[in-house]
């Protein structure tokens, strides 16, 4: 019933036979992985995933094409904010995913107005919804005080809370997830 319904050929010439035929091309000459042999480190195999999130790289030129838009800082919202360096104290936020977790990560951006002198993460929410609605649906987390929640997780946890999943249930599925 699965293959009737959702599986079936790509279309030809679509987007997604494009991007997939590239992806065959470039691997045709060898797979540009690690190979099992005595040399792999183990090491390489607990890497956890990271999602780095600069959002300056995000803001893209001026409407005349002249010069870069820059985040405004959010609280005296004149003046402009500029990637400093990676959070030291707290390296990254551990955000909890539906098969496993991954950190995510971003730089300081102070305000260099003298008089409000605040320092922001990338992740501020103040800096978020200054993005465009396509670009504030790329942040991959809803996030708590210290940690967060994948959107991926948060859009499969409403359903099943409709459905009568309640969260101590939903915490016993997903630790069984994360072991697996």
């Amino acid at each position: 019933m699965v293959d009737k319904v959702a599986g079936g050929s790509i279309l030809e010439d679509s987007h997604t036979d494009k991007y997939l035929t590239s992806i065959q091309n470039r691997l045709k000459g060898g797979y540009e992985g690690f190979d099992y042999d005595i040399r792999t480190k183990p090491d390489l195999f607990y890497r956890p995933r990271v999602f780095i999130w600069l959002p300056d790289l995000l803001t893209g030129k001026k409407p005349n094409g002249l010069g870069k838009v820059h985040l405004k800082c959010p609280e005296c919202k004149t003046a402009n904010l500029e990637r400093k360096e990676f959070v030291k104290k707290a390296k990254a936020r551990r955000i909890i995913d539906q098969f496993d977790c991954f950190y995510l990560m971003s730089m300081n951006c102070p305000c260099v107005t003298e008089a409000c002198k605040k320092t922001f993460s990338g992740y501020d929410q103040g800096l978020i919804k200054q993005f465009n609605v396509g670009q504030q649906r790329a942040f991959p987390a809803i996030l708590t005080h210290k940690s967060g929640i994948s959107k991926e997780l948060s859009n499969t946890m409403r359903p099943l809370f409709q459905h009568g999943i309640g969260p101590h249930r939903l915490i016993k599925i997903i630790r069984i997830m994360h072991t697996q």
